[in-house]
This record gives structure tokens, C-alpha cells and sequence, in this order.
């Protein structure tokens, strides 16, 4: 039986505040203006997605931790564990098993390893064997179509042959986030998007470019699981009325 298309609301992190995410570029990123809580607060924020939208899942980027300035904010995820209902997916630029493991502990349900921050597969590996598939999703990140990290795994892949890569590690989800469509509405790149459902045998997130509800129909339609959303939320474009009746 076919999973509901899943509309994860993602909360990018900096500074204790969430911001709104544009293009990659972080040193420029602003607080959040949204119409679901007057103030950029996390946790204000997190519990206005749940309750304004039902959600049942969120995706915590914690920029901070993923450009290496600071530890997981493991203060941030316990408040929001415990404030909430939500399943956290965290992203804290995990270079490290241990640093997984806290988050964990702090409140999170899944880890997010992503290949902008991943020093080896190795590690990919060793995550989805200690925490298992369930608790691990591996995020394939793009700028422009292109694969970014440090990782020479992926030197020379196509978008599609890495995640075809990583489906072989043991990973049964997989994020395709291209960075340079976050926050700018630009659309989804369908046909590449499309390639990458086709070549991993598993459940496919993608995130950065939705404009709308008709995207997220797209992304359905192509036999992606799900679409990680930010902008289109806070500025209301997408209303809670609209997921509900097309079963998001």
C-alpha cells in the first residue's frame, strides 16, 4: 500500500533564532518572518506547525552545528521534544557518531547525514548499522544539480549514481536538497529529481524550490515520498486548508 505524500516543515536554525533560509548563502540569512508566530522563535514556531497544520514530523537544520562553529544545540531540541508531538529530523553536520548519539538522547527521532558534511561513506555506513535504516536518513546535497562536500566518494558521480551509491550503503531514505532553490521559490528540477527516484530503492525527500501546492503535486506524481517546505509555509502560500483536503 502507497505512503501519503509527507509535508515535512523544516526550521533552519542560527544563533538560537530561525531564519529564513535563501540560496545557500548562510552569512546572509535573516530572521524568519512568518504569519504562524510574530517572532522568529524556535520553539514558538514549531509548535504553531503543529498546531496550525497538524504536522507530525520537523526538520531541524542546525546551522550553527552543520558549518562547524558550534556542538548540536541539544538545549533547543529537548524544548522542542518536550513542547511538542513532532518527530524531529535532525541535521547538525554529523562528523561524528557520538554527536548523533546526543541528539538522540536529546529528543531527536532521526539523524540526517549529509554529504556537504560527511568526511567519509564509512561513516554513512557505520551510522545506518548502529542506529539502523529507520533512524538514519542520508541527504544527498546539491547547488545547481551538483553534488557538494569534501567527500571524493562523489567526485565524478552524477546526482542519480550517488544516490544509487548510498541505497547500497543500507539507506532507505534519502533527502535531495539543492541548496541554490532554498527559500527563492524558484521550482523543482523535475527531470533530475525524477532520474534520482528511479535509481534509489527507497523513499525519496526532496527539498528547496517549492512555489506551491501544484510542486508538491509534481513531486507526488513522480514517485517522490515527500517534500521538505519552509517558505511557502511562513508566508502562508500554501494553507493548511489545501493539504488537508489533497490528503498531504
Amino acid at each position: 500500500m502507497k505512503q501519503p505524500f509527507r509535508v515535512i516543515p523544516v526550521l533552519d536554525v542560527k544563533g538560537g533564532l530561525a531564519v529564513h533560509a535563501v540560496a545557500g548563502r548562510r552569512e546572509e540569512y535573516q530572521p524568519v518572518k512568518s504569519w504562524l508566530h510574530p517572532a522568529p522563535d524556535p520553539v514558538s514556531l514549531s509548535k504553531a506547525f503543529e498546531a496550525a497544520y497538524g504536522f507530525k514530523e520537523l526538520y531541524l537544520a542546525d546551522l550553527d552545528a552543520i558549518t562547524g562553529k558550534t556542538p548540536p544545540n541539544l538545549s533547543l531540541l529537548a524544548e522542542i521534544s518536550s513542547v511538542t508531538s513532532l518527530s524531529l529530523m535532525v541535521d547538525g553536520g554529523f562528523r561524528r557518531l557520538k554527536d548523533a548519539e546526543s541528539v538522540f538522547k536529546a529528543g531527536a527521532s532521526k539523524v540526517i547525514f549529509g554529504t556537504e558534511t560527511l568526511p567519509s561513506l564509512n561513516l554513512a555506513k557505520e551510522a545506518l548499522e548502529s542506529f539502523g535504516p529507520g533512524k538514519v536518513a542520508v541527504s544527498l546535497d546539491l547547488s545547481e544539480g551538483r553534488i557538494i562536500g569534501l567527500n571524493r566518494n562523489f567526485e565524478g558521480l552524477k546526482p542519480w549514481e550517488a544516490a544509487g551509491r548510498l541505497g547500497r550503503l543500507g539507506a532507505e531514505e534519502l533527502i535531495v536538497l539543492d541548496l541554490s532553490r532554498v527559500g527563492v521559490e524558484g521550482g523543482i528540477d523535475l527531470k533530475l529529481t525524477g532520474s534520482i527516484v528511479k535509481a534509489f530503492n527507497g523513499e525519496v525527500l526532496v527539498g528547496g524550490g517549492v512555489r506551491g501546492l501544484g510542486d508538491l503535486e509534481d513531486l507526488a506524481e513522480l514517485g517522490a515520498a515527500g517534500a521538505l517546505v519552509a517558505t511557502v509555509l511562513h508566508k502562508g502560500i500554501v494553507k493548511p486548508k489545501e493539504l488537508l483536503e489533497k490528503g498531504f
